[in-house]
């Protein structure tokens, strides 16, 4: 027979286990809920794949990093070597397309990268491992590698990069220096014509493309031959136009100097001299163009 008291304590409890289940299913209910709200602020696929990524042990995280990196660097490396087909002499340095002028290999920790140079320029294996490995063509030999890339013209110049003569056999005295396809316009120093070969400034007489007497308006007068050759000695002879410049006659072609402002070439001593002093030189004759023997490196 149950007394009162223990049916009491037995219902109580009952009650108590009621409530507590109670509870219990609200707040997994309510978890739920918060976790779904939290899902729903993350945004995209992407933004929920990282936002999982954060609750994974960070040794796990890296772990599975260097399992992801690792095949896929080798599997680039792999890849690059056989569209390359090129292997690295050194692991560091810049070395030479077997085939192409302008192009070269970049090899950094041993993977080699195949880089061209600019249009116009060319891979110069003499230049220092630290130095931009690409020069003008007057600084590069190619031997067996002439191929180069299609050229890239603009409306100033032939290739986006280079020097290039301007004017025809009698306006030897410019040129043209073109940087990223844009065209800047020179003037060699008196008396001196571009040389599209060496990139200098330089006699006229030493330029193929260059009509000497033509440019410099001068020609030597004729020489009488000595034993079928022309006399070995330089003549010196006074402009016709102004007595500041004289020109010297080096087998038969013509070479224009010039004594400097306040001076003249005085033909009966052979040298310049102070203007003052030098017969037939007066100051309308004189010319204050300052010229200097250079060239452009």
């Amino acid at each position: 027979m149950t007394t009162p008291g223990l049916a009491r304590s037995t219902a109580h409890a009952a009650v108590v286990a009621v409530l507590a289940l109670a509870c219990l299913a609200r707040g997994q209910v309510f978890q739920q809920q918060g976790f779904q709200r939290g899902a729903q602020r993350l945004g995209s696929p992407r933004q929920q794949q990282s936002f999982g990524s954060f609750a994974e042990p960070q040794f796990q995280r890296q772990q599975q990093q260097q399992q992801f990196q690792q095949p896929l660097q080798q599997q680039q490396f792999q890849q690059f070597q056989q569209a390359s087909g090129f292997s690295c002499p050194e692991r560091n340095g810049y070395f030479a397309n077997s085939r192409q002028c302008d192009a070269y290999y970049k090899c950094e920790n041993g993977v080699a990268k195949e880089e061209l140079c600019p249009d116009g320029l060319l891979f110069n294996d003499k230049n220092s491992p630290f130095s931009y490995p690409c020069s003008y063509p007057n600084e590069v030999q190619c031997l067996t590698r002439s191929a180069v890339q299609p050229a890239q013209p603009t409306e100033d110049c032939p290739h986006q990069y280079g020097y290039y003569a301007l004017g025809d056999a009698a306006n030897c005295g410019k040129f043209m220096n073109c940087a990223a396809g844009r065209g800047y316009v020179f003037d060699c120093p008196d008396g001196l014509a571009f040389n599209p070969e060496t990139y200098h400034c330089d006699w006229p007489d030493q330029v193929a493309s260059c009509d000497a007497e033509a440019f410099l308006q001068f020609r030597c007068p004729e020489e009488p031959l000595l034993f079928g050759q022309r006399p070995a000695e330089t003549r010196l002879l006074r402009s016709n136009t102004d007595c500041e410049h004289y020109f010297a006659c080096v087998n038969g072609r013509p070479r224009r100097y010039n004594c400097g402002e306040g001076n003249a070439f005085s033909e009966e001593l052979g040298h310049c001299d102070v203007a003052e002093n030098v017969t037939g030189c007066a100051p309308a004759f004189r010319s204050g163009n300052d010229f200097r023997q250079t060239r452009l490196f």
